[in-house]
């Protein structure tokens, strides 16, 4: 069992290393015992957990938006779900992320991987949000820019999208800002489809896009409608 754990953890960080996410590079794997790069400084100190570093306040858009990429490279490029990101699974140091303990991410037709994409983005937006100026995009937007292709293909289509995200949420009231939370509320508990056999009540949904309603299906992206 943790031989195949390791193995697992091996297949997903050679997938992670080769598209340019910043993680440790798996040298080798001898039955249950996988080697790869040490994270940390050269006396042997680990590099800190998001959670436990010590950050300036001024730096933590920056890292946000970062860590916002790789989550979407990590889905179109890896062709996976990390299924479990949080503050305690991501290293820092020198204004870099590093994504760590990818042994439990599963492919991105899993049957659940929407629904742990969705958890990954959850724990992301509400770490960022309470490192004060932070103004996180909102569960779907969030959702949709990893799993839209039109979000751009090239790094630079990419980054191009998330300055124009960042320039709209820094623009956001207050008053937004709250109801965005609200819209946050009603997205962690709605049911994703992620093939158009999986919509329940398709008659209500072909009235929605006959009235020009598609931004209201919350599988618009995933399957292509406009």
């Amino acid at each position: 069992m943790v031989r195949l754990w390791a193995e697992k953890e091996m297949r997903n960080l050679k997938r992670l290393y080769a598209a340019g996410i910043a993680s440790p590079n798996p040298i080798i794997l001898r039955q249950h015992v996988l080697v790869m790069d040490f994270l940390g400084s050269s006396d042997g100190w680990a590099y800190p957990r998001l959670k436990d570093a010590v950050i300036p306040q001024s730096r933590y858009p920056q890292l946000y938006y970062q860590l916002v990429r790789d989550m979407r490279i990590l889905y179109t490029v890896c062709r996976l779900v990390h299924a479990d990101l949080s503050e305690y699974n991501i290293l820092y140091n020198s204004k870099q992320l590093y994504i760590i303990d990818v042994s439990q991410s599963v492919e991105h037709d899993h049957p659940y991987a929407l629904d742990f994409l969705r958890h990954d983005c959850n724990n992301v937006t509400e770490f960022f949000r309470k490192r004060g100026n932070v103004r996180a995009m909102p569960l779907r937007r969030l959702f949709d820019f990893i799993t839209d292709d039109a979000s751009g293909s090239t790094e630079d289509e990419i980054d191009r999208t998330l300055a124009a995200i960042q320039a709209e949420m820094d623009a956001t009231s207050e008053l937004d800002l709250a109801k965005i939370r609200a819209e946050d509320d009603v997205f962690r508990q709605s049911y994703i489809p992620r093939t158009l056999e999986e919509v329940y009540d398709y008659e209500r949904d072909v009235r929605k896009i006959n009235e020009g309603k598609t931004e209201e299906l919350i599988y618009q992206k995933l399957v292509g409608l406009d």
